[in-house]
């Protein structure tokens, strides 16, 4: 009797996983036989998924991709917008002193710099960045600092920069290109060092709030 009983506990147990692990892969029966989950074809987002920096942490891919049609195919999930849940505007699109269309193009959607599926770098900035038509360039984001290694501006070997690169290369300088402070060419003049999202506000196109 006790040994059927720890068989009967030990299956339970057994379904117990199995149910835990395709809740937490966000299967649902709306997938086909035969099929292991959305990663099966979706290849590409499974990658940036898995990355630290993704909405894996809260979410599942039934949480924001919603059945359209029970086949797989094109246009069987929904494709939400990031406002549905974010209430951050977009950089610009529209803010005063921006008017050239080729700075416009730059900045279409919060896609543009943003990998909603994930990344390796933190803030789900994308590992490349469009800054004009048919131009990208790569990017290493790993913290906040400011003018630091792998930050919103980089230090330079002769100010102690470790990683072999130069200003211009951070995640601000490699658009900038008529700024006072920062900028791609390393013409520009040094600023504050300090987080640049402390005064340069994402909400209102990384303008500066007055005071």
């Amino acid at each position: 009797m006790q040994g059927s009983c720890a068989f009967l506990k030990g299956r339970w147990l057994l379904f117990l996983v199995m149910f835990s692990a395709i809740a937490s892969c966000g299967g649902d029966e709306s997938i086909e036989a035969g099929s292991q989950g959305c990663t099966d074809c979706h290849t590409t987002q499974a990658t940036a998924w898995s990355n630290f920096s993704s909405h894996q942490g809260i979410y599942s891919c039934t949480f924001c991709h919603e059945e359209a049609d029970p086949s797989p195919g094109e246009g069987h999930r929904t494709s939400p917008w990031c406002n549905q849940c974010h209430s951050e505007a977009g950089h610009p699109p529209e803010r005063p002193g921006v008017s050239s269309e080729s700075e416009r193009f730059r900045f279409t959607t919060c896609l543009t710099c943003h990998d909603p599926h994930g990344s390796r770098n933190i803030y789900l900035i994308r590992e490349r960045l469009l800054i004009g038509q048919g131009e990208t360039v790569p990017i290493d984001f790993r913290n906040i600092e400011g003018r630091a290694d792998f930050s919103y501006a980089e230090r330079g070997t002769e100010e102690g920069g470790r990683n072999g690169l130069e200003p211009g290369t951070g995640l601000c300088e490699v658009c900038h290109t008529r700024t006072e402070f920062y900028n791609r060419t390393a013409t520009g003049g040094n600023h504050y060092a300090g987080r640049c999202a402390g005064c340069h506000n994402h909400a209102i196109g990384f303008g500066v709030a007055p005071r």
